[in-house]
């Protein structure tokens, strides 16, 4: 049987209103909370949290959602969530409020229809316009900005990524102008490429029409990120066996190198565009022809990634 959220129905208009008139109220915190609010995951997760506290891996697979993702959206609800002793997530007095205006807001119809005889409470029709202006205006605020959510948290997304990417394609460079891999670069560039996929499989979960292509543009990255994890036991078996922490490059090898290099930049140019940035409009699409392009990228540089593999002995 799911919980009351409250034994007095008003207390949760009662603490936001308090929240909006008192003293010392922040017209940040007022925002922070119909933003927290803004996201449908958002309501689902205080929903579940309603009913009983969960553990992290009880919201993952109740919302069936990717990890990155989940993250997003905890961070998102700031205060109206926190933990017991336990550790388990739970609502907070401020998440309870919220939930009953959502609760208000959502199922109207459920409502009983009262009649009310003799004198009218002034008290009760001041409190009644007020919470259907904050209804409304919670209403409006929520389909106003719902429909940008996913696409700032993609815009989020692939502004890490477009970092990683950049911080890896300096490494490589820097390789190529030493013709060497140094174990310290071979570290940064291995944990770039583990960043690079997990956020891709976040992207999946945010851009569904093209769930594929970036599940292929994944593989790629994946590959790279084998590779670079592959190089960088081989040194630690030179240092251990040689003292020796670095690979040395010859032509050929620096050649493949600066190819890979070349379609590394090329994946990020088609498939993290600079149009898209955060809070970007949700109404301009990723080009198809780019997102092929990326793909097609991909698959080759797959191919030179295994002959350079070739190549190094790995």
């Amino acid at each position: 049987m799911e919980r009351k959220l409250f034994k007095n129905p008003f207390l949760g208009y009662e603490l936001i209103l308090a929240m909006m008139f008192s003293r010392g109220f922040e017209e940040d915190t007022y925002s922070k909370i119909f933003a927290a609010l803004k996201h449908p995951v958002r309501r689902k997760i205080l929903r579940i949290l309603n009913e009983s506290p969960c553990t992290y891996t009880r919201l993952l697979n109740s919302l069936g959602i990717e990890t990155g993702f989940l993250n997003y959206h905890l961070e998102n609800l700031n205060e109206l969530v926190t933990k017991d002793e336990s550790g388990k997530y739970i609502l907070s007095a401020f998440g309870n409020a919220a939930l009953t205006l959502v609760a208000g807001v959502e199922y109207p119809s459920k409502r009983k229809p009262r009649r009310v005889f003799g004198k009218v409470n002034s008290y009760l029709v001041v409190f009644l316009v007020i919470s259907l202006i904050l209804s409304n205006a919670f209403l409006f605020y929520v389909y106003q900005e719902e429909y940008k959510a996913k696409t700032n948290a993609f815009g989020e997304v692939l502004i890490l990524n477009r970092g990683f990417l950049s911080n890896s394609i300096n490494v490589i460079n820097s390789s190529i102008t030493d013709s060497r891999f140094s174990q310290d670069e071979l570290i940064i560039l291995y944990d770039h490429m583990i960043q690079l996929s997990r956020q891709y499989k976040v992207i999946e979960s945010l851009d569904y029409a093209h769930k594929v292509q970036w599940s292929q543009i994944e593989d790629a990255f994946d590959a790279f990120m084998e590779f670079s994890e592959d190089l960088l036991q081989k040194i630690m078996r030179l240092k251990s066996e040689k003292n020796q922490s670095s690979i040395y490059l010859n032509y050929a090898q620096c050649q493949y190198l600066e190819k890979i290099k070349s379609e590394l930049r090329d994946i990020g140019a088609y498939s993290m565009p600079p149009q898209i940035t955060l809070g970007s409009n949700p109404s301009v699409p990723i080009d198809e022809n780019d997102m092929t392009n990326a793909v097609n990228i991909s698959i080759k540089l797959q191919e030179k990634i295994i002959s350079l593999r070739s190549l190094l002995d790995l």
